[in-house]
């Protein structure tokens, strides 16, 4: 769920995509009965979006009538982009989950896992069903 954060519209305003990542993460919290841990972490991911994007910006800028994928900004910069958003999201959700700095270290093992995981979950899934330019 959090790659539908990382790959909403340019256009959208910041508090439209806040809203839209609340909702998705207080979604998936009540069928997960999870309190809140996914709507936090899904809120921060959106909060942080437009810092990262900004930080991975090509030499051009983004065409802001067009999607982030794969084929429009090339593989190094989708994975960039995608694997520290999906860093932020997994690392502040196992954080919250734990709510405690003394286990931060089984917070950085989960993470890692989650990480790898997820990522190569992405990645199938952009290749798969990337629309081509």
């Amino acid at each position: 769920y959090p790659l539908f954060i990382f790959l909403f519209p340019l256009r959208i305003s910041r508090e439209l995509l806040l809203v839209f990542s609340f909702l998705l993460g207080l979604t998936i919290d009540i069928f997960y009965d999870s309190p809140g841990l996914h709507a936090g972490a899904s809120v921060l991911t959106a909060f942080l979006r437009p810092f990262v994007l900004r930080r991975f910006e090509p030499r051009g800028g983004y065409n802001l009538n067009q999607g982030l994928t794969i084929n429009r900004y090339g593989m190094s910069w989708f994975l960039r982009y995608t694997g520290l958003m999906l860093f932020l999201h997994i690392f502040w959700y196992y954080l919250l989950d734990t709510f405690t700095f003394r286990l931060i270290g089984q917070v950085f093992v989960k993470t890692a896992i989650s990480l790898f995981a997820s990522s190569l979950l992405i990645l199938i899934l952009m290749l798969v069903f990337n629309p081509k330019d």
